[in-house]
């Protein structure tokens, strides 16, 4: 008995499934009890499980914008290498970005093709990158982005820069 004694905290109770700490700290401000025989009540269970809701949602987003950004970084590399390979060709930054979804595996790809229709449309460069920073939330983005904004505030050779951190994205993929 004594064994189990701790095991009730990590018990989940009632139709909403909340565990007794967590039902603790949301039923005092509801005025509600939070005994594992009230949390089997649907009148006590439910109202305390709704008011954690929104915290729940909030993590289920958090884990996924967490796995989409894990997602993009594994096609960085890729990219690293199409701009690279574009601008080598002779092409421009806005040229090399509006091409660089042809050889960028999902989901990058389908975030190139956004950034395609914000350049098509007008937007410029530095729009378009803001936009693909922000909607991937990605580090390795993040680099590249950074990268290309430095060469167009700096000039210097940004075939060889997207070459080296294709290189080092692979060489961090290699190492995890």
């Amino acid at each position: 008995r004594a064994a189990l004694a701790g095991m009730e905290t990590m018990m989940a109770y009632g139709l909403m499934q909340v565990i007794l700490p967590t039902a603790a700290a949301y039923a005092k401000p509801l005025k509600l009890p939070s005994d594992p025989h009230a949390l089997t009540q649907p009148e006590i269970n439910i109202p305390i499980g709704t008011a954690l809701a929104p915290f729940g949602l909030r993590a289920v987003i958090r884990s996924r914008r967490r796995r989409y950004a894990a997602r993009i970084d594994g096609c960085a590399a890729e990219l690293a290498l199409a701009l690279a390979s574009s601008l080598a060709a002779g092409r421009s930054v806005r040229g090399a970005l509006l091409t660089a979804g042809v050889a960028t595996p999902e989901p990058l790809a389908g975030e190139l093709d956004l950034a395609a229709v914000d350049l098509t449309l007008g937007g410029g460069i530095g729009d378009a990158l803001a936009a693909l920073r922000s909607r991937t939330n990605s580090a390795r983005i993040e680099s590249l982005a950074g990268a290309i904004e430095l060469h167009r505030g700096s000039g210097g050779d940004l075939v060889r820069l997207m070459r080296e951190l294709a290189d080092a994205f692979r060489a961090r993929d290699r190492a995890i």
